[in-house]
Order: C-alpha cells, then sequence, then structure tokens
C-alpha cells in the first residue's frame, strides 16, 4: 500500500482557465498606473450588473471580499490575497487584470480571476442578490456573513 503524502494547504496559484487563454504576465508600470487611477474612478464601482457571468472590467484591492466561479460553475466566496495583479488574454478584450483570490470552505485553493471574464464578483449587495436569485446562496444569509464567514476561516 502506498504511503499518504502530506498535501500542502494552498494550491499553486494559476489563473481559472489557464489552459484556454494562455499564460498570465507581470503588470507593467504603465499598466499599474492605469489600474491605480481606476481605484479611484467610482464609474466602476457603479456598475449595475444583470446576470452574474456579465463581464466588467472592475479593480479589485487587497483583501477584497468577492464571490468567483469555479471551473465547475459554482459560485464561492473568496478574497482577493495579496497585491500581485497579474495581465493576459480575456473572453472579451486581448488583455485585462487577473487577481489572486483564495476560496473554498477553508481558503485553501487560490487561483487568478478575471472580471472581464465574468468570473469574479465584487461582495456587495447587489450581486448576493442575484446569487440568491440563482439559488447559489440562501434567503437567510445576512448581507455580509456569507462571504465573510469563508473568507475568515
Amino acid at each position: 500500500m502506498p504511503a499518504a503524502t502530506k498535501r500542502s494547504p494552498v494550491s499553486p496559484i494559476k489563473p481559472a482557465d489557464a489552459g484556454f487563454y494562455g499564460k498570465l504576465r507581470s503588470i507593467t508600470p504603465a499598466e499599474f498606473e492605469a489600474w491605480n487611477e481606476t481605484v479611484d474612478n467610482s464609474d466602476y464601482y457603479n456598475f449595475e450588473f444583470i446576470h452574474l457571468d456579465e463581464p466588467h472590467e472592475y479593480p479589485f484591492k487587497d483583501q477584497e471580499l468577492v464571490w468567483v466561479r469555479t471551473k465547475e460553475d459554482n459560485w464561492c466566496p473568496g478574497k482577493v490575497t495579496g497585491r500581485v495583479i497579474r495581465v493576459g488574454q480575456t473572453r472579451h478584450s486581448k488583455q485585462g487584470f487577473y487577481y489572486p483570490v483564495n476560496f473554498g470552505s477553508k481558503n485553501h485553493l487560490r487561483k487568478y480571476f478575471a472580471p472581464m471574464n465574468g468570473e469574479i464578483k465584487p461582495n456587495t449587495e447587489e450581486i448576493r442578490i442575484l446569487l440568491r436569485d440563482g439559488g447559489w446562496i440562501d434567503d437567510d444569509a445576512s448581507s455580509t456573513d456569507t462571504a465573510s464567514s469563508y473568507a475568515t476561516d
């Protein structure tokens, strides 16, 4: 009988669909400056989502609570971890920002997700309503407890 091997508590970081969209690269100083300007632009934060798969560029910040769509098409709560933003091809534009996110029941999974792929959303009341309407979270979940309970395990 083979001996059990100890697994790392955190999986290596990789984009959610790395095989399809290709490799991610480091953000350039010019791209970082453009991203940094969007953080202060309220237009990015006032977008009204109609459905969960809708792509929209959104400047996520380190430690921000989010919702991510996994390869299995499940929506899970998570937290943006680290300040290392990557750039790569997305479904709807040539280049887009990818954010590192810890997610899963014990935050033991970590991957990069891109807003322009429609696979990462901010933890807002609007998004939680869409998640409830889609049956992804319970109706009785409080406004912030659902995401924060997973993100702080």
